[in-house]
């Protein structure tokens, strides 16, 4: 058997389901068949990939998934060079088109191939000594056919994760030549000026110009401290590449260009102003970045190192004593803990601008860095953070300094209102311990200063005839507090009244669990983001937040939400997206009425809690990407729905319930790639229906050649069905109509001419004929007509 024979037999081998007979064809494919061909057709191509990708679908077992993706990945660096760009660019094109069909348990192990690919496209430039021919080839393909794919595909989820991992792939790899680094970044850049897509800019901007925005701060901050740093080091490899690419005036001018997307260019301007902000701070402390120099033909690149201008490098047996006891690759914590003691006694350093005083005088503390972002965002709280509090990811730990910066915010928000916040004896200890008694005298004269407590404050207002009091709803402006994006880990638990608060953003953090004690104290909280954290769990204390409006847990580990969430009756808005719920509260529909979106998609749901009919201002419902199997029945009830989203639950759900015809108010439906085979009648009655989306079933009814026709004349076949009605069943024989045959219940033969007698009557009705249907045989049965009720009710 030739090659042009063999290989399409072994790609049909690909797709078998039994595993002998996919691994033999496999292996004869990459180890022989493959490497042998010089080129191969787009079609050709195609079809390979069609059996690779169900290869992949049928495997089983993480390890084997593993392999399986480590060997279809290498597959890039031992094929010559054309081939090897068409067989990438193929399977770009292979995964946005089949990533719809891909259900929620298979999706791991499409992410693993996904960074296998990447880590061998970043691979493949490196053995040929980043050609720039290549890495604009290469990079063109990720663009063109993902992150900018200008096709019908609905593959966007690539794009997300492309997005989410590419640094993290690239970081092995890095630091290179400038040039190349330009084009590895530029798709991005060209994606935030021209993509309509706001979750793949939230994903490019927070995984991949956050990223080098942090690690370019924390660079300055570890060199304005004077800690030496390892080569590879995150801080200084991403760190650098902030520093060096000059990314403000490329956001700038991105922004100002009139092709830009103009709904972007407000995230582009802000970024713009973030990065300004890190090289005017490089420049102001007179460092400058050298651009690293890689040579061709070396796999052991040179890593720029920061050099202050104009002033020689000074060692002395202390330093030298540091960086040799420095380890590679520990944390920065530890160093920061070593060279506190390895420093002791050294000159502060003399191109230091600012120097933190403290109470103990043997150590010379480091250099506090302050983060500045009051004029980015008037909400986020603004803290001091020592060095102890800086790691090398970026990330902040609370301590006792920290938690004490916070009370102080929170009593700068207190300050603005007019209030005072009385604070436990406890705290003032440990708030003294830490930051001396200077700050005591200063809370202090500022109560002196003429701060009024809020109870005096009430009473006064009481006395007042003019001014209304407390209890008449006195509202005050409440404050915003934005801690989203600061890689918290925990949660202090401050001793505070946090009732001034009204919205707290905390997404976008490490966080495992929020305090009892905190959640309780949100009384006047109407909106909690806390999406794209490690939440296992709600605390049950959430129940207290009797005024809250909006709730966004997306993104977390939640398996259930606590049944303490009904009592928020306020509840308007429910996102809980993207987590691991098999379930909802049963009651959810019966405490509840107010709420008018519910977002619940990617998520393990079997059922829709039967109570959730009874949401009556419900508006939008996402379930899709669950494992729903069916609906509730009575859907009547949500007479204010007009978003059902209920696609991609795949093999699990394969019919709808009668009464979704009856959601009068129904605006936009959708039910793709389910295994639903008929539409229910019903349906014809959904005049408010715009939006019908059923692809991805196999349906048979209405017919192939009405769904052709559009969503009016599905409408109007289904309606014609139910107007028309199913013939009735022939009639069955009954001794009803021999009795009234002869006249045995006709009321007006059976009157009596005598005095009143107890006696069988049957009313005025039309004929005794139109009553003796099978509809109303239950109404005649023997045991009504002969029972005793009947015959002496008159």
């Amino acid at each position: 058997m030739d090659g042009a024979q063999k290989g399409p037999s072994l790609i049909k081998q690909l797709a078998s389901c039994n595993q002998s007979a996919r691994e033999r064809s496999l292996r004869v494919l990459l180890k022989t068949w493959l490497p042998a061909q010089s080129s191969l057709s787009d079609d050709g191509m195609k079809k390979l990939w069609k059996g690779l990708f169900y290869c992949v679908w049928h495997a089983d077992k993480v390890p084997y998934q593993t392999h399986l993706a480590d060997r279809l990945s290498s597959l890039l660096l031992s094929l010559e060079l054309p081939l090897s760009v068409q067989y990438f660019s193929v399977f770009v094109l292979t995964m946005r088109r089949e990533w719809v069909g891909i259900d929620v348990l298979r999706l791991d192990k499409f992410y693993v191939l996904i960074r296998r690919f990447l880590s061998s496209f970043f691979a493949l430039m490196r053995k040929y000594s980043w050609d720039m021919g290549l890495v604009g080839r290469l990079v063109g393909v990720l663009e063109e056919r993902a992150l900018l794919a200008d096709d019908k595909f609905q593959g966007n989820g690539v794009n997300y994760h492309i997005a989410t991992v590419y640094l993290e792939e690239l970081r092995p790899f890095l630091p290179v030549k400038a040039e190349a680094l330009e084009v590895l970044l530029n798709p991005f850049l060209n994606v935030m000026g021209r993509s309509l897509d706001k979750v793949l800019l939230g994903k490019i901007k927070s995984n991949v110009f956050d990223v080098l925005l942090r690690m370019g701060k924390g660079l300055l901050d570890a060199k304005k401290s004077g800690v030496e740093l390892d080569l590879g080091d995150d801080l200084v490899v991403y760190g650098t590449i902030a520093l060096n690419m000059r990314f403000s005036s490329k956001l700038f001018e991105l922004g100002s260009s009139s092709e830009c997307n103009q709904g972007n260019r407000k995230l582009l301007f802000g970024l713009h102003e973030e990065f300004l902000k890190l090289e005017k701070e490089l420049v102001s402390l007179e460092f400058e970045v050298p651009i690293p120099y890689i040579c061709a033909n070396d796999d052991e690149e040179e890593v720029p190192d920061l050099i202050p201008v104009g002033s020689e490098t000074k060692t002395d047996d202390a330093d030298l004593g540091f960086r040799g006891n420095a380890m590679n690759g520990a944390k920065i914590t530890k160093k920061l803990k070593k060279a506190k003691k390895a420093i002791d006694g050294m000159e502060a350093g003399a191109k230091r601008k600012k120097k933190k005083k403290t109470a103990n005088k043997k150590d010379v503390n480091l250099d506090n860095s302050t983060m500045d972002v009051e004029n980015a965002n008037p909400g986020y709280l603004i803290s001091e953070f020592t060095t102890d509090e800086f790691i090398s990811n970026g990330d902040m730990i609370f301590d006792e300094s920290m938690m004490s910066n916070l009370q102080m915010e929170f009593e700068r928000v207190a300050a603005a209102e007019g209030l005072r916040i009385d604070v436990p004896n406890d705290w003032d200890a440990d708030k003294d311990a830490v930051n001396g008694d200077g700050s005591k005298k200063r809370k202090r004269e500022k109560t002196r200063d003429g701060q009024r407590s809020l109870k005096s404050e009430m009473s006064e207002e009481g006395d007042d005839g003019d001014a209304p009091s407390a209890k008449s709803g006195d509202k005050r402006r409440l404050e915003i507090v934005d801690l989203s994006g600061l890689s918290l880990d925990s949660l202090p638990s401050p001793p505070l009244d946090l009732g001034i608060i009204c919205k707290l953003d905390l997404s976008n953090n490490n966080l495992q669990m929020i305090p009892e004690p905190l959640a309780a104290r949100l009384l006047n909280v109407a909106v909690l983001d806390v999406q794209s954290n490690q939440l296992k769990a709600l605390p049950n204390s959430i129940g207290c937040l009797s005024k809250l409006k909006l709730l966004n847990v997306a993104g977390n580990l939640l398996v259930s939400l606590p049944t303490t969430i009904l009592k928020c009756r306020s509840l308007e808005e429910l996102n809980a997206n993207f987590n691991q719920l098999t379930m909802l509260p049963d009651a959810v529909g019966l405490e509840l009425g107010n709420l008018k979106k519910l977002s619940v998609n990617s998520n393990k749901l079997a059922h829709l809690p039967h109570s959730t009919s009874r949401l009556t201002s419900l508006c939008v419902l996402d379930a899709r990407l669950n494992c729903l199997r069916s609906l509730p029945d009575d859907l009547e009830n949500l007479v204010n729905l007009q978003t059902l989203n209920i696609s991609q639950n795949f093999h699990h759900l394969q019919a709808l319930p009668y009464s979704i015809g009856l959601l009068l108010s129904l605006v936009e439906l959708d039910i793709s790639y389910n295994r639903i085979t008929a539409l229910p009648d019903s349906m014809g009655c959904l005049r408010k229906l715009q939006k019908l989306c059923v692809e991805g079933n196999p349906l048979i009814l209405p017919p192939a050649e009405v769904m052709e026709q559009g969503l009016h004349a599905v409408k109007e076949y289904l309606g014609e069905r139910m107007n028309a009605g199913y013939e009735s069943p022939p009639k069955k024989k009954s001794w009803i109509g021999k009795l009234v045959r002869y006249g045995t219940f006709n009321g007006n033969n059976n009157r009596w001419d005598g005095e009143d007698r107890e006696r069988f009557t049957v009313p005025d009705f039309q004929s005794i004929n139109g009553l003796a249907t099978p509809r109303h045989a239950g109404m005649f049965s023997p045991r009504r007509l002969f029972s005793l009720r009947n015959y002496f009710s008159r």
